[in-house]
C-alpha cells in the first residue's frame, strides 16, 4: 500500500473517474458526494473507492476532504491478489461499495425530482 495525505477541502477522486484505487482512512475526514448533496461522511478506519474496481463503471461521486486526511492506497490489481487470499473478504467489500453507489443514484434521482417539482411550482401549470 501507498501511503498519500491531502490537505483540507481537497478532492481525491472525481465523479466520473476511472481509477481503480480503494482508500482506507488513517487520519482525517472526507465527504462522498454527488454535486452539492452529500451522501456520507467518513473518517478513520473506514474505506472508499468505487464499485468500479470490479468493473468498468466510472466513479459515481466525488470523494473531498473535510480535513487534512491521510490515507493508505491500494491499487485494483494488489486488492485483486490480496481478494485471492481472503476470498471471505471479497463479497463484504463489493457490497458495501454497492450500497454507496446506490445511494448515491438514488439520492440524485430524489434531487432531480425535487428540481422539477420546485421549477413547476415557480411557473406553476393549472392544467394537470
Amino acid at each position: 500500500m501507498e501511503e498519500r495525505t491531502f490537505k483540507e477541502n481537497q478532492a481525491i477522486l472525481h465523479k466520473g473517474d476511472r481509477k481503480r484505487l480503494i482508500f482506507f482512512i488513517v487520519e482525517g475526514k472526507v465527504k462522498i458526494h454527488v454535486d452539492d448533496i452529500k451522501m456520507a461522511e467518513l473518517s478513520r478506519g473506514a474505506h472508499f473507492g468505487d464499485i468500479n474496481l470490479f468493473d468498468s463503471q466510472p466513479a459515481s461521486a466525488t470523494i473531498t476532504t473535510i480535513e487534512a486526511s491521510k490515507c493508505l492506497v491500494l491499487h485494483q490489481s494488489k486488492l485483486q491478489a490480496a481478494l485471492q487470499k481472503h476470498a471471505e473478504s471479497k463479497a463484504e467489500l463489493v457490497a458495501s461499495l454497492y450500497q454507496r453507489q446506490q445511494k448515491a443514484q438514488t439520492s440524485t434521482f430524489q434531487q432531480n425530482a425535487l428540481q422539477n417539482w420546485c421549477t413547476r411550482i415557480q411557473n406553476p401549470s393549472w392544467a394537470y
